[in-house]
């Protein structure tokens, strides 16, 4: 840590002045007092500190120690963005300046505040490191997602997976997005540009699942649901696929709507829920004729 005073050399000057003055009196600057400006540095790379507090503690050789230490500063001020700031006016006395900036040891030096207004200092800043505490993330699960078994699934890693909050980081606009850039997985229009067909190798088609419902493979997945109403996707091929949800060779998309316990109160299998997959079961083979 340095400073350097570059004001004090013109205290000479400020006596002559002073006694010039009729009566005995204050002088011009004693009444008006000395404003200090200065900048403030990185002291290895030199780039300007900005934000840094810096505070004048006058210093009171007849008060304790303790009393002293809880006097307010005299003076305080910010550095700007070029590491410079300026004091309102202070007396003529000995000060002790604290300055403290993030990442950077505390500076505390006496100087004398003295001489000619403004006084200039230039003050040089210890890089220090700076411990921050442990900030502990955690993700949040769906028990919607985690009584179907999706979370067990996916850390055994036969398949590939994709939560809500995965697919709204994608920024997905429909359910065949997904699968574009999984490897293994192609989109066939079949003349219905907007909703192909998903395939993996060989062209064949997997089983789509919706809430556990297999709805066959002769769909398009983009004509059953929204993006935005997805709770989780799995992706299986061969004999990955969980047997509880398909035998197919080709293999399986399993898709979880939204949480039904977060929407208007239901519960996973509602009545309502059941009517949909119905109604998606008979589009399907009215598709397949």
């Amino acid at each position: 840590m340095r400073i350097v005073s570059r004001g004090a050399g013109l205290w000479t000057v400020g006596l002559v002045l002073a006694g010039m003055l009729a009566g005995g009196g204050l002088s011009a600057q004693q009444q008006s007092g000395i404003v200090v400006v200065g900048s403030i540095v990185d002291l290895q790379q030199g780039a300007p500190v900005s934000q840094a507090r810096v505070q004048f503690y006058r210093i009171l050789e007849d008060l304790p120690v303790e009393v002293a230490a809880a006097q307010p500063a005299d003076a305080e001020a910010l550095t700007d963005p070029a590491g410079g700031f300026r004091t309102q006016p202070l007396t003529a006395a000995r000060y002790r300046v604290v300055i403290t900036a993030l990442g950077y040891r505390e500076f505390t030096e006496e100087v004398e505040v003295s001489g000619a207004s403004p006084m200039d200092l230039s003050i040089q800043l210890v890089p220090e490191a700076v411990e921050l505490e442990a900030v502990m993330v955690r993700g949040v699960r769906s028990q919607w997602l985690a009584n179907a078994g999706f979370y067990e699934r996916r850390e055994r890693g036969l398949g590939r997976t994709f939560t809500r909050e995965e697919l709204e980081q994608r920024s997905t606009t429909r359910v065949s997005d997904v699968f574009r850039t999984v490897a293994g997985v192609s989109m066939v229009s079949a003349g219905a540009q907007n909703r192909p067909y998903v395939t993996f190798r060989n062209n064949c088609l997997p089983d789509v699942i919706i809430d556990g419902i297999n709805l066959g493979h002769q769909v398009r997945i983009d004509e059953l649901i929204g993006a935005h109403e997805i709770e989780g996707v799995e992706i299986y091929r061969g004999s990955a696929t969980p047997l509880e949800y398909s035998t197919s060779g080709c293999g399986a998309i399993i898709v979880w709507s939204i949480d039904p316990s977060a929407q208007e109160g239901e519960e996973p299998f509602s009545f309502r829920r059941m009517v949909t997959a119905a109604v998606f079961v008979t589009v399907s083979l009215l598709i397949g004729r």
